[in-house]
């Protein structure tokens, strides 16, 4: 039976945990100029959330070559998907007022294309073709609705907290959505 400094001290290193992938991840995407680094530190992190070796300089070294195996090829892919963003996002400030409709049809297509995002960088492989991997990541995000659900309902309540508590959610928003995505995409 665990005392309850014991618990206490699994706590704080969660929290410490956390905090120290968020700062990983931080400067990694700012390393990468944020729109080259935020595709490769984000898949990053989703490999190192879940590591078993909890040390910082194992964590830093799984990190940091996740993040070099994979820069040129998430890039390639990112490069696709802001392509994708942009077309999709120009038909919100293109379509007149008056067709509500389109928009809200328009602004639907981005989230899915947001969820598409989150599949490419949690199932991406090296060794499978970008094109490839991309079309996979749209079959994901049509066949789990399940997933889909929880990963908007991530979203939201990052939403919601960083209304009610912006600082505290600042320092763990993503590392905290990293694992609570991979929890659901294990499930």
């Amino acid at each position: 039976m665990d005392t309850i400094f014991q618990q206490y001290a699994r706590v704080v290193q969660l929290i410490f945990l956390y905090a120290y992938a968020q700062v990983l991840w931080v400067l990694f995407t700012l390393a990468g100029l944020i729109i080259f680094g935020i595709f490769p530190a984000t898949y990053a992190l989703f490999l190192v959330i879940n590591q078993h070796d909890t040390s910082t300089s194992a964590i830093f070294h799984a990190y940091k070559q996740a993040y070099r195996d994979v820069f040129i090829p998430m890039n390639r892919a990112a490069l696709m998907w802001i392509i994708m963003l942009i077309l999709l996002s120009t038909n919100l400030f293109i379509l007149p007022d008056t067709q509500e409709l389109i928009k809200v049809g328009a602004a639907s297509m981005i989230v899915l294309l947001m969820l598409c995002i989150i599949h490419f960088i949690y199932y991406f492989k090296l060794e499978v073709p970008t094109l490839t991997q991309i079309k996979q990541s749209f079959s994901h995000a049509c066949l789990n609705p399940k997933k889909n659900v929880g990963y908007l309902c991530i979203f939201l309540l990052i939403g919601v907290s960083f209304m009610i508590i912006p600082g505290i959610t600042s320092f763990f928003c993503v590392s905290v959505a990293a694992k609570s995505v991979t929890f659901i995409a294990q499930k």
